[in-house]
Formats: C-alpha cells, sequence, structure tokens
C-alpha cells in the first residue's frame, strides 16, 4: 500500500475533519483486519481504473454507485491518499 499525502489548499477546519476521516481509514487499511461493511455500502466503484497524474496522485477509470456521477462514465476523481492494491480499494 501507498500512502500518499498532497498538499490540499481550503478552508482549515475542513482539511482538519478531513484529516481525522482519512486518518482513521488509513489506520483501518494498514490494520488489515476486514473493512466494516458499512464504510464501503454506497461508495462508488471504479472499474477499469488507472493511475493518472495531475498535481497530486489520482484514479482515472469507469464509475459506479458514485452519488453524482452516472454509471458508466470515466472519472479523474480527487486525490488518492492512501491505495491498497492486493484488498481493491483507494481512500481519496
Amino acid at each position: 500500500m501507498a500512502i500518499l499525502f498532497p498538499a490540499t489548499p481550503g478552508d482549515p477546519a475542513w482539511i482538519v475533519t478531513q484529516a481525522h476521516c482519512l486518518a482513521d481509514d488509513v489506520e483501518k487499511m494498514l490494520s488489515g483486519a476486514p473493512l466494516p461493511v458499512s464504510l464501503l455500502a454506497g461508495a462508488p466503484v471504479i472499474d477499469a481504473w488507472r493511475p493518472a497524474l495531475r498535481n497530486d496522485y489520482a484514479l482515472m477509470g469507469v464509475v459506479a454507485c458514485h452519488p453524482a456521477v452516472i454509471d458508466g462514465r470515466q472519472v479523474l476523481p480527487s486525490e488518492v491518499y492512501a491505495i491498497d492494491i492486493e484488498r481493491g480499494f483507494a481512500r481519496t
């Protein structure tokens, strides 16, 4: 697993909240324990993904189950903070 920490401008309170959520999720990923079904339930799915380089690291692929994007569309979502290729998920 690779853990990335790109610079993110924005509201500091929002960044702190997101960083806490990110830290909790990465800690769960590093533990190797099974992830709670509730963590991945309803999460967007990206098929046929591949690494993409922007000003930060991202994944590019075909999305499914995203609340704001039509299934089957190719996307380049927000930066990747952690990815576990063996277990097939990433934290953006």
